[in-house]
């Protein structure tokens, strides 16, 4: 039977025991204390030497960018404030879309008029554009206005359609003249709003009211009016056509130079996604030109002035400077998370699509433990990624672009954001912020060579009236028709040009696959019976016929189907 003595001894005989005296010993714990302030002096050190390199190395790129000119300020590409009697964006229709609450509460809609946004975003709600009726000047599609009418009917239900007459509701006719009365009937109830808003392209300026400096964030700015433009554009595309089929042509070229108006009231905007629903609208505007131009609809008058507007155009330079608006937005965020002392929050406001379940707890903690050296050379890379290989050479001076060029950009961007290389090198920022290169500038090169082939279609339109046949030769256009020729935006040559048999026209760029394929798309290789098959079946059976346009593939082709 063991005694408390024996327990004591025990105890005292233990190596525990021995540690713990020996950790108590003065000399020890004096070690201890001074081994833990050097460690806690090493990881401040660490801390500020990696503040200053990186602080340091930020500070001298960004000199050096502006010293050549580069704004990498958002602020520098905010367009400026002008008065609301001179906006054309503070119509009453639009205004509501950024009359915002200053303060909202949670669960409080931050838009202080909801009856004025929800007017303006619901505006095309009870309309179908994208439904088997839709055509597409891309692929040489018109849009049948009869069809189109007749689903608007069926997918809309009778307390929400437009006041129209009931035998045409029941009935849309195949004619097309009738069609089209029924089309401008079905819209009747559109037209103060796109009067309204014709009144207001009368003002000197657009400047959409986006929150720009109230947003720390730029990726949270909230920016409605890009949809609702959008769908104005659809309206007024629809009804141009009708117009031009009941021979009310000068209405139909007021709408068309509205659409062109809403194309580019969005212009000054420093964002990408602007730019690209612009390019959006403007394709939507080229449907009502393209065919107004094959059924020859258009006045010498009109020609010149859809021409000159159509020059105005110019894709590329306005997608630098898109891109450089973008690069702002992105140093912007790096500059928050910099500051912040949440870091983990400011990256989830980002969309982070590879965060874990448990990012805002253990990714937050990581974060915030990082110096801040480590986001100023987030910062750093990310505006390198920009100026090494987005921005550089890929549109030349000459308005051209390189598609060859632009995918070893693709290319290089995969190769410096891959992981696990992304984090150790400080590109985690680049990763999640910049936009797919190679989906931007096809887009844009196709905008620009569409701009390009209308502007001279226009110029082969006013020849053909003079002198009853299209030329031989673009060289004839100058300089009565056209002062230059616009040069194929790919190669930089001149676009390619042929009468057909039909009494038609054929231009056409080499497209984004940089090869001549003689003026054939996807859509076209001499299967137009084929083609016509597929959209009939598709019409039978409830499908959508829509033919869907890659600008990457095939040549970029202005051409009319048969009279």
């Amino acid at each position: 039977m063991k005694t408390q003595t024996d327990s004591t001894s025990l105890w005292a005989r233990t190596t525990t025991r021995r540690v713990l005296l020996w950790l108590c010993r003065w000399q020890v714990l004096r070690w201890l204390v001074f081994s833990l302030a050097g460690l806690i002096t090493v990881v401040a050190l660490g801390y500020a030497i990696e503040n200053w390199r990186g602080k340091r190395a930020w500070e001298s790129y960004r000199s050096d960018l502006e010293s050549r000119g580069e704004k990498l300020d958002l602020q520098a590409f905010i367009p400026p404030a002008v008065p609301d009697d001179q906006n054309f964006a503070m119509t009453p229709f639009l205004a509501p879309l950024f009359d915002f609450v200053p303060d909202p509460k949670p669960g409080q809609s931050p838009w202080r008029d909801t009856n004025g946004y929800a007017r303006a975003t619901g505006f095309t709600k009870d309309l179908r554009f994208w439904s088997g009726s839709a055509g597409d000047w891309r692929v040489g599609d018109r849009i049948d206005l009869a069809d189109w009418l007749t689903e608007v009917l069926q997918t809309t239900s009778p307390s929400t359609q437009p006041n129209r007459d009931s035998s045409v509701a029941t009935s849309p006719s195949t004619d097309s003249k009738a069609a089209a009365v029924a089309v401008m009937e079905a819209l009747r109830a559109y037209e103060p709003t796109l009067e309204e808003l014709r009144a207001a392209s009368r003002r000197p300026h657009s400047r959409f009211n986006v929150r720009y400096e109230q947003e720390k964030n730029p990726y949270a700015i909230l920016i409605p009016h890009l949809a609702v433009i959008k769908g104005v554009c659809q309206v007024l595309k629809i009804r141009a056509l009708a117009e031009l089929a009941s021979e009310q042509r000068d209405k139909a070229f007021a709408d068309v130079q509205l659409m062109l108006y809403l194309t580019d009231s969005v212009k000054d905007e420093p964002f990408l996604i602007s730019f690209l629903v612009r390019i959006a609208d403007f394709q939507i505007a080229l449907q009502a030109i393209w065919e107004g131009l094959a059924d020859g609809r258009w006045a010498e008058s009109e020609l010149v002035q859809l021409q000159s507007r159509l020059r105005q155009f110019n894709f590329l330079r306005d997608l630098q400077r898109a891109l450089r608006g973008e690069r702002a937005c992105g140093i912007k965020v790096a500059d928050r998370i910099r500051q912040s002392p949440n870091r983990g929050l400011e990256v989830d406001r980002l969309g982070a699509e590879e965060a874990s379940p448990s990012w805002s707890n253990v990714g937050a903690l990581l974060l915030n433990l990082l110096p801040r050296g480590v986001f100023y050379f987030e910062a750093l890379n990310y505006a390198r990624l920009f100026e090494e290989t987005i921005l550089r050479d890929n549109v030349t001076p000459s308005n051209e672009v390189h598609p060859s060029r632009v995918r070893l950009t693709s290319d290089r961007m995969e190769a410096f954001l891959r992981l696990p290389g992304a984090i150790w090198h400080h590109r985690v920022l680049a990763r999640l912020l910049v936009p797919a290169v190679h989906g931007v500038f096809p887009k844009a090169a196709f905008a620009q060579t569409a701009a390009d082939e209308a502007a001279l279609a226009c110029a082969l339109e006013r020849y053909r009236l003079a002198h009853g046949s299209y030329p031989e030769r673009l060289e004839a256009l100058a300089p009565r028709f056209i002062e230059t020729l616009p040069h194929d935006v790919i190669t930089g040559k001149p676009l390619t040009y042929r009468r057909t048999e039909n009494g038609r026209f054929l231009l056409y760029s080499v497209g984004w696959n940089e090869t001549d394929d003689g003026g054939i798309s996807p859509r076209q290789p001499g299967k137009d019976d084929q083609i016509k098959g597929r959209q009939s079946q598709a019409k039978k059976s409830g499908g959508s016929r829509k033919s869907f346009f890659n600008p990457e593939k095939g040549d970029w082709l202005w051409r009319y189907p048969n009279r």
